[in-house]
């Protein structure tokens, strides 16, 4: 149950921030349900739209899924993060050789388990 909030921070992030440790901490696992947002407004006594931006901030992390009329659900941590130490392990006896930044397709997101239209970063790589 959370404590009294103070501070400078808004109270949606406030919200945001309980529900992001309780996820980073394994308290909430994959395929749990979060509270709707009437009980998330009555618990943290705030307004629904509130309520509603701090699922948002979340959603747009990538740490939840927001349902229509289903409420919102953790999501597993995305496929790109876990391997992203593999990559920079692989990576560390290579030079960069270009990046760029595109939306992904239907299939490329698909396949990498991200929504359509998201940014993914392509990088080039030298052995050196």
């Amino acid at each position: 149950m959370p404590t009294e909030m103070e501070g400078q921070t808004p109270p949606y992030a406030r919200i945001a921030d309980h529900f992001r440790t309780l996820i980073q901490t394994g308290e909430l696992a994959p395929d749990n349900r979060l509270p709707s947002i009437r009980d998330i407004s009555t618990t943290f006594n705030v307004a629904r739209q509130t309520a509603a931006n701090a699922l948002s901030s979340l959603e747009s992390e990538g740490l939840i899924k927001i349902l229509p009329r289903s409420g919102a659900v953790v999501v597993g941590p995305r496929k790109a993060e876990s391997e992203l130490a593999v990559i920079v392990e692989l990576a560390s006896d290579m030079k960069v050789t270009s990046a760029d930044t595109l939306k992904a397709s239907g299939e490329l997101a698909h396949h990498l388990g991200i929504d359509e239209g998201s940014p993914i970063l392509i990088v080039r790589l030298r052995r050196l």
